[in-house]
């Protein structure tokens, strides 16, 4: 009977010689193998399994203590080697707001604090959005502060808010669900006259991000907001569903997504306007920079988006620091000031651009857009991936 357990055994191993029989860490100085086993999902005494493997990579550099993270199956054994950050480390808050402008400043890191995977953000941002903010995150808490300062796309007013946040995170393999209670407060200086409008804010959000596979995610944020000054209240949905298909490295993205707002009359600062980079390309947000045909087409409370754009990597300009890729897209888009009403006709905006991904995972487009009535716009996005 034994000799045929070994057989058995023999002929399985035979058929999964990647089987994990241990896993192995290496390049944690400070961090305990506890909180990096806590993170990842791969198993031992099953095959090797490379999907999970980059789902492991992925979620161990969202901890925001590693400077990189390797996963080598070698032998049998599971090797994660990663490379810590410095305690405290600097980067340059870059900001873009399409109709608002642009706001820079520095960005702080305090990193893996006593080797317990907890985090302490400071940034601070002049220009255009004058802003700052301070965040501490300990892999299952977010307390998060901040504040900014602009003019609306319109210019009709000047808009002031702070918000404080503590977000409960569970997550796991498939899925990360934020539960984020929060204090928000506006205050709005319209440039016309001489109003104020103050709006104090008890807000329940629920985030769900589900991923089904490295390159096709969803995302689900529901946010209801109690006034706590006699003001509005009224609940906010948001769904985003992102599909990536990459081919020989040309790729192919769509993007959909939905806003749904449940009053018509909530305040100005939910108002979407649905031109420019951030949902129909080939549009100014502001409507009065558009034709008149347009102008009162591009402001709503309610938008269904859908995107699709095509990357072609241009081989003939070689960097081993920046990646170029052509890129073509297409945007169409439909808003409504009703949640259950979408009447009005479709927006739709295309055009090219450059794409340029560089070795830190950031990502610029620069994007010429057109539409139907003539016009044309330069959008120029920043992306993190």
């Amino acid at each position: 009977m034994i000799i045929y357990i070994i057989y058995i055994f023999s002929f399985f191993t035979c058929i999964h010689p990647d089987v994990v029989k241990q896993i192995h860490i290496a390049g944690n100085s400070k961090t305990s193998d506890h909180y990096i086993l806590k993170n990842i999902n791969h198993g031992i005494n099953i095959p090797y399994n490379e999907e999970i493997a980059n789902n492991d990579i992925e979620a161990l550099l969202h901890m925001g203590i590693f400077e990189s993270v390797q996963i080598i199956m070698n032998d049998n054994i599971y090797n994660i080697l990663v490379k810590e950050k410095s305690l405290i480390t600097y980067e340059p808050l870059i900001r873009k707001e399409d109709g608002i402008g642009w706001s820079v400043g520095p960005i702080i890191h305090i990193n893996n604090i006593n080797g317990n995977a907890k985090n302490i953000y400071f940034s601070s941002g002049i220009g255009d959005i004058k802003s700052g903010e301070i965040r501490y995150f300990n892999q299952k808490l977010l307390l998060e502060y901040k504040y900014n300062t602009y003019n609306s796309i319109e210019s009709d007013y000047t808009i002031n808010k702070n918000n404080l946040f503590i977000s409960y995170i569970i997550k796991n393999r498939k899925y990360t669900v934020n539960v984020t209670p929060q204090i928000n407060n506006y205050i709005l200086n319209y440039m016309d006259s001489n109003n104020r409008d103050k709006y104090q804010y008890f807000s329940l959000s629920y985030d769900l991000l589900y991923t089904i596979s490295k390159s096709s995610k969803y995302r689900f944020n529901l946010t209801h907001n109690y006034s706590m000054n006699n003001q509005i209240n009224y609940s906010k949905l948001i769904i985003n569903y992102k599909h990536m298909i990459d081919n020989n490295s040309r790729l192919i993205s769509f993007n959909t997504k939905i806003i749904l707002n449940t009053k018509q009359n909530s305040p100005d600062f939910e108002n979407l306007y649905i031109g420019g980079e951030n949902y129909i390309r080939g549009y100014y947000p502001n409507p009065s920079e558009n034709d008149n045909i347009t102008q009162n087409k591009l402001m709503f409370k309610n938008l269904v988006l859908q995107s699709i754009q095509y990357e072609i990597p241009m081989n003939f300009i070689k960097n081993k620091i920046v990646k170029t890729n052509l890129l073509l897209f297409y945007d169409y888009g439909i808003g409504s000031n009703k949640y259950n009403q979408f009447k009005n006709k479709a927006l739709r905006g295309y055009g090219f651009g450059v794409s340029m991904k560089t070795i830190n995972n950031m990502k610029f487009n620069i994007c010429i857009g057109f539409n139907p009535f003539g016009s044309q716009t330069i959008h120029f996005i920043r992306e993190f991936n």
